[in-house]
């Protein structure tokens, strides 16, 4: 056999080789990005390599309580018919009557969805990395008010403060956790099978944000189902509006 020969030989198995190798890449880059493996990696990098800004927004639980007439806890008095009431459940009184919490009309409702609205449109615009930093944002904030929480919540419903680490916090960070680790390849277009006379078309589901949202929900579980509806709405390119206001129990200082 010739030098010829034999370095042409050398150059096929050498081409060979490579293609074998980059099919074989081929299909590992496919599998990894069926089992969702790259889009962690890259996530990884995102959480390493983008710093979470802290917002200084403090949480003071607010120390105005008047003893209330027994049988008078209305939510709405006729002498100030523009203001909530609010009361602790464990002691009868009125909170926060330094911070009315007001008795919103149909204006002023009317001017909420409005500001929703046109902030949505803004919103729409955001890509998932924007979106999961601004989560992210949250829960820290969340986690380093934890304490502050817990105590809200046992003023407002009467739980004990392990009962709301565990059933408030703990529950929250982990939704956040799951939208963050999760939320762009759940919104990601899902191709459906078209059959064998439509081949030349693709069916598909893909969710698009609705705009504004009007959530009616129940708050047994305080900042559970608040930040609930928040964070998939957030999510999702969409906008809510829930008919309840912290200030009952609260005062923030900016």
């Amino acid at each position: 056999m010739t030098n010829e020969s034999c370095s042409a030989a050398s150059d096929n198995a050498f081409l060979m080789l490579a293609q074998y190798t980059l099919i074989a890449l081929g299909l590992l880059l496919i599998c990894l990005k069926s089992k969702g493996i790259l889009h962690q990696l890259d996530l990884w990098l995102e959480f390493f390599l983008t710093s979470v800004p802290a917002i200084s927004v403090e949480l003071e639980l607010s120390n105005d309580e008047k003893d209330a007439p027994k049988g008078s806890q209305t939510l709405v008095d006729k002498k100030q018919p523009h203001i909530l009431n609010c009361y602790n459940p464990s002691s009868g009184c009125c909170l926060a009557l330094s911070i009315p919490v007001p008795n919103m009309s149909e204006k002023d409702v009317d001017q909420v969805c409005q500001a929703a609205h046109t902030a949505q449109k803004t919103w729409s615009e955001t890509t998932f990395a924007q979106r999961r930093l601004v989560l992210r944002v949250i829960q820290k904030w969340l986690v380093n008010h934890s304490k502050e929480i817990c105590q809200l919540c046992a003023i407002d419903s009467g739980k004990t403060h392990l009962d709301a680490l565990l059933g408030e916090v703990l529950t929250t960070c982990e939704k956040t956790r799951t939208l963050l680790s999760e939320g762009e390849l759940w919104l990601q277009k899902s191709y459906r099978s078209t059959g064998p006379l439509m081949m030349h078309k693709d069916a598909f589901v893909q969710y698009v944000p609705v705009g504004v949202l009007g959530v009616i929900a129940q708050i047994t579980f305080l900042i559970h189902h608040h930040y609930y509806h928040y964070s998939v709405s957030q999510f999702t390119k969409s906008y809510f509006i829930w008919p309840f206001c912290w200030k009952c129990c609260c005062h923030q200082s900016k």
